[in-house]
């Protein structure tokens, strides 16, 4: 890895050199497509860490789990473990100014210099170019955020993916005699905003509808699949398998969005008590999704909602359900 030390003043713009995109600002904070990780002045963890690069991570971690190690400590020999990635390039940005005396800050940029974007993602851009729609606030409508989704996959897929939300879903209930199918949310009309858990029925409904997962699908239904064992501020393990925690900036974002939005805004994270999720329903000999987020209503049923994943969050579910078609 190369590494670069910058000074910089307070207002500088940090563009990542393989997008053009804007990583570091004033009035912005976060990843591009090509960024390695990117750490904070103040942060004890990344604000983002490339998957490919968290188990190197994990591995100075769990070298000095007994060691009173500082953060920049641990930050530093991780840096030494990436000596041989030539594509790597690290800018460390220090900025600097007086308060009650000289102070100083430095943000940490890696940039992948092999990075390629994908057809999908270059067609991706085109088209967002060519619409340039964008809500009151500048940020993608929903249509453009399921965009880079897959809109549909063989139901041959169904298998996995639900192997897949097991490992996610594996502790959610917190009781013994609940396994992860059971804590499966289906629904019919997302307008409606109810859900139900997949392996329940109506008194009308009979035992026919409480069958497997597909089933419910072949009886109309749809299942949201939640997508993260936790509350998504605080750091989570995806249904990739890995874990996973937005930016700062996509933090804030819905911090903010809390704040001032209407309570139904899709864009709003979920609470603590909420998860995104995928619903999946079924069209012939294939699976059709839509992103949704679920809640917990008062009297313990499900609630749902349209959602717009974070920018982060959906490009790691885009990246998980083509490997799985």
């Amino acid at each position: 890895m190369h590494i670069n030390d910058i000074e910089v003043d307070i207002s500088f713009s940090f563009y990542c050199p393989m997008t053009g995109e804007l990583v570091t600002g004033p009035e912005h904070y976060g990843p591009s497509p090509a960024t390695a990780f990117l750490l904070g002045p103040e942060a004890e963890e990344f604000d983002y860490l490339a998957p490919e690069l968290e188990p190197i991570w994990q591995e100075v971690r769990d070298a000095h789990d007994e060691d009173e190690q500082s953060p920049w400590q641990l930050f530093e020999e991780f840096c030494r473990r990436l000596d041989g990635h030539e594509n790597l390039v690290l800018f460390s940005l220090t900025s600097s100014g007086i308060a009650c005396g000289p102070v100083s800050s430095t943000v940490h940029v890696c940039i992948d210099f092999a990075y390629l974007a994908d057809e999908d993602e270059e067609e991706e851009e085109d088209s967002d170019d060519e619409e340039g729609e964008r809500d009151a606030d500048g940020r993608g409508t929903a249509a453009e955020a399921v965009a880079s989704l897959p809109g549909h996959f063989p139901l041959s897929v169904l298998d996995s993916l639900l192997a897949a939300y097991r490992r996610v879903a594996r502790d959610v209930s917190g009781e013994a005699e609940y396994g992860p199918m059971d804590m499966l949310v289906g629904y019919r009309n997302l307008a409606e905003g109810e859900g139900f858990m997949g392996f329940e029925y109506d008194d009308g409904e009979g035992e026919a509808g409480c069958g497997t997962p597909l089933d419910r699908l072949e009886a109309g239904e749809k299942l949201a699949i939640q997508l993260h064992d936790g509350w998504i501020g605080d750091g989570v393990e995806l249904i990739d398998g890995k874990t996973y925690r937005p930016t700062r900036q996509e933090i804030r974002d819905s911090e903010a969005l809390e704040e001032s939005a209407e309570p139904d805004d899709p864009r709003l994270l979920p609470e603590d008590t909420g998860f995104y999720a995928l619903g999946i329903g079924l069209d012939g000999e294939r699976l059709t999704i839509e992103t949704v987020a679920v809640g917990c209503g008062m009297n313990g049923e499900s609630l749902l909602r349209p959602a717009v994943f974070p920018e982060s969050l959906r490009r790691r579910v885009a990246v998980f359900l083509t490997r799985l078609a």
